[in-house]
């Protein structure tokens, strides 16, 4: 890459699905080449053709050093995907890649994220940390005075979402903390 860099690559090419070399770097886990990249001043909010940029490529991947140096370079916390999903929705449920979700919901919260956004689906992230179990980030996310009660396009709230999908754990933690039990969708 620095070879490249040094050559006077065109730091914004995209290959056939808008992708840059600095989402590419993100994903693969190349923090050197992140950070390179970044020194030459690659656009850090950059959107693909799914609306993906670097910095929710990072949380997807699990790339924590890649995240903070995203942040640094001013990296937008609110872009969202495609289906409206922001970085902070994608922590809170966790992924393959990231299957402890805490330190990026936790990371991502003290940048300021908006707890209560919504998704295409009508989702927040503490819709979609009660559908996956994720009884940490969910607590963060109540910390930071997310709705218990919010209801998505469908009328669902988090509550109804955890008993759906057996997740007992986030039932209880819901209920101590303001879920409604009379809430019908």
């Amino acid at each position: 890459v620095t070879m490249l860099l040094a050559a006077n690559a065109n730091l914004e090419a995209e290959d056939k699905s808008g992708r840059t070399a600095l989402y590419r770097a993100v994903s693969e886990g190349k923090d050197d080449a992140v950070t390179a990249l970044l020194a030459r001043k690659a656009d850090p909010n950059h959107r693909a053709s799914d609306g993906s940029t670097p910095l929710l490529t990072a949380v997807t991947y699990g790339r924590m050093t890649a995240l903070k140096a995203l942040f640094a370079a001013g990296g937008n916390i609110e872009t969202p995907d495609a289906n409206g999903a922001n970085p902070l929705m994608h922590a809170a449920e966790g992924t393959a890649s990231m299957p402890n979700n805490v330190p990026f919901v936790q990371a991502l919260l003290e940048k300021g994220a908006k707890v209560d956004v919504e998704d295409k689906q009508g989702r927040s992230a503490l819709f979609r940390a009660s559908a996956e179990g994720k009884t940490e980030a969910l607590n963060l996310l109540l910390d930071a005075k997310a709705d218990p009660n919010q209801r998505n396009s469908s009328g669902a709230t988090p509550l109804l979402m955890a008993v759906t999908y057996g997740k007992t754990d986030v039932v209880k933690t819901l209920l101590k903390r303001g879920g409604a039990v009379d809430t019908a969708d």
